[in-house]
């Protein structure tokens, strides 16, 4: 279980902390799931406009950093991200760097079912009470997100991907 604790949205002074949950049940071994989307050399297969993923140090673990290098409307974007909890091929918890508070998590669980895994998708978010954009959209955009890189995991996996097929 990790060390920080999910729960509903709550009040953090300038800004509210959402919990974002997606899953959905993909027909394939929990094992092959966590191969794709462990790795950071695989972003590009799973990440719309990722040109690049890749880690620091190039070690599995707590501590490492994954990049991400995108491209959207021709411009170049870089993210990253510190694995701060692991249990190897089960759940993964990693938070944002520059985001705007330490809740800010994202984890990744994977359940073995009779016919799959259920793959689990979890954000916790700081989300500015003054902000444009409403909290309801931020939840719409993360579920987007996350039922996109559900139907790509299954498109790959349908599609014979097996580890150390390039990106």
């Amino acid at each position: 279980m990790p060390w920080w604790t999910p729960g509903t949205d709550r009040d953090a002074g300038k800004h509210r902390v959402l919990e974002m949950r997606d899953s959905a049940e993909i027909f394939a071994p929990a094992e092959l799931i966590w191969d794709l989307l462990r790795p950071a050399e695989y972003a590009p297969l799973l990440v719309a406009g990722a040109v690049r993923g890749y880690a620091e140090p190039p070690a599995d673990g707590v501590g490492e950093i994954h990049h991400l290098v995108a491209k959207r409307a021709g411009k170049e974007f870089h993210a990253a991200c510190e694995i701060l909890e692991e249990i190897p091929q089960r759940s993964l918890v990693a938070r944002s760097w520059g985001q705007t508070g330490p809740a800010e998590r994202f984890e990744l669980r994977l359940e073995p079912t009779e016919k799959g895994t259920l793959v689990e998708r979890i954000c916790t978010h700081h989300h500015r009470k003054w902000s444009l954009v409403p909290a309801s959209a931020c939840r719409k955009q993360h579920s987007q997100w996350h039922r996109r890189e559900f139907a790509r995991i299954q498109e790959l996996l349908d599609g014979g991907w097996t580890p150390g097929t390039a990106a």
